[in-house]
């Protein structure tokens, strides 16, 4: 069994740093594009600061983000880091904060589906290309690529789609409070399953 934190404080680096001393093994920053703190900015001097503790994002609203800027910066904070990095995603929550940054609050599950495709096409290789409803290039390459060749995107919420969404096509789930456990992992493990 292994065992983390999420931090959402100010003193975010020092927090990680003594995570990782008392033996944790993850540790999440949280990511909101108007009330919390820069992400990659912390995971980057966490990462300086730590050596074994494995960081990631809990939970990264993604239909806010552009996936070929994210793939990059996740790309090259994983291979930076030997391969340390989680990438927690969400749908998010808050209207408002889509509509300040312009993002379209419509659709933003089927986006955020898309996106994930997207970050593995870009990190599976060099001159890669994609053509979906959200997104589309020929031929790009990004580079670092991660350490491992891909990150683990593990996908947060509280309702029966996150659940759905991280059996389907997740690598894990973060059930972020909210409804039945049980229930919850039952729905996720189903999902899984009917998605091989």
């Amino acid at each position: 069994m292994e065992f983390g934190v999420s931090c959402a404080k100010i003193d975010e680096v020092g927090f990680v740093t003594h995570a990782e001393n008392l033996g944790y093994d993850f540790c999440w920053v949280t990511d909101s594009q108007m009330i919390r703190s820069n992400p990659w900015a912390v995971l980057a001097l966490a990462a300086q600061a730590t050596r074994t503790i494995r960081l990631g994002t809990g939970i990264l609203i993604l239909p806010e983000h552009e996936p070929l800027a994210l793939a990059k910066r996740v790309g090259t904070l994983d291979d930076l880091t030997g391969g340390r990095v989680e990438l927690g995603i969400g749908v998010g929550w808050l209207r408002e904060e889509f509509e300040a940054m312009g993002v379209p609050w419509e659709r933003r599950a089927a986006r955020t589906d898309e996106y994930v495709s997207v970050l593995r096409t870009l990190w599976s290789g060099n001159g890669v290309s994609f053509d979906g409803e959200f997104v589309s290039f020929s031929e790009v390459s990004s580079n670092p690529k991660p350490a491992d060749g891909t990150v683990p995107v593990v996908v947060g919420g509280h309702s029966h789609a996150a659940a759905r969404r991280a059996g389907r096509l997740g690598d894990g789930f973060f059930p972020t409070g909210g409804g039945d456990l049980g229930d919850l992992l039952a729905t996720m493990r189903q999902s899984a399953e009917e998605h091989g």
